[in-house]
């Protein structure tokens, strides 16, 4: 019993330690051996800029604003808002800001969790990359142009943006939360490098429409 106990443990540590230092580890040499570069370009595909809400009466409105100062084409960039069932502000916030055209609002009245909200709202869009991005993020001005850039590549399917936490020593835990994001931001350059990245920052995130998974 007591050494089935043990090797029950020194094999969950080893999972455990292969999870946080191991695969980084592998993932680092790998790359030195098997590196493929995407081919770039300065390309302007129409786009889509979905952003799920649900109760965030605080920062939609700067949201939305953040998302029409972006540097890219007007004629060629659509925001969706998709408000999931919000129950405080959010919808009556955002619609002033909303012109029916460029900017929409789905106000969805049944709060159904953000993947039927996103499945719906994609079914919406009208560019041929959609790029998601939460609320609370606000996106550098050229960083819908970066996203761009890499969809030049035929092979490429999606792309996954940096995530950055703003003035980190002012917030709680911030810190903490900005080492982690940052332990995250490598993994997934490492695993691009390997074409093979396995998740995205939901807080900006792009994808050819024609790829999206929609549910069966």
């Amino acid at each position: 019993m007591l050494v089935a106990m043990k090797i029950v443990f020194w094999v969950s540590a080893s999972v455990v330690l292969y999870a946080y230092i191991g695969y980084p580890v592998t993932l680092f040499m790998l790359r030195m051996i098997v590196y493929r570069p995407v081919r770039k370009a300065a390309i302007e595909p129409t786009v889509t800029l979905v952003v799920p809400a649900y109760n965030e009466s605080r920062v939609i409105e700067a949201k939305i604003r953040n998302a029409t100062s972006l540097d890219y084409p007007a004629d060629k960039l659509e925001i969706l808002v998709a408000s999931d069932g919000s129950s405080d502000d959010t919808v009556a916030l955002a619609r002033p800001l909303c012109d029916g055209n460029r900017i929409r609002l789905l106000a969805f009245t049944e709060n159904r969790g953000k993947t039927s909200v996103l499945n719906d709202a994609v079914k919406e869009a009208k560019g041929e990359i959609i790029v998601f991005s939460d609320t609370a993020a606000l996106l550098k001005a050229d960083s819908i142009r970066q996203l761009a850039a890499n969809f030049a590549d035929p092979k490429v399917g999606a792309v996954s943006g940096m995530y950055q936490i703003v003035r980190a020593t002012e917030a709680q835990l911030g810190s903490q939360e900005d080492l982690y994001w940052r332990y995250e931001t490598s993994l997934k350059v490492w695993e691009s490098d390997l074409s093979s990245v396995i998740g995205g920052h939901g807080q900006i995130l792009a994808v050819r429409k024609q790829l999206y998974p929609f549910p069966s």
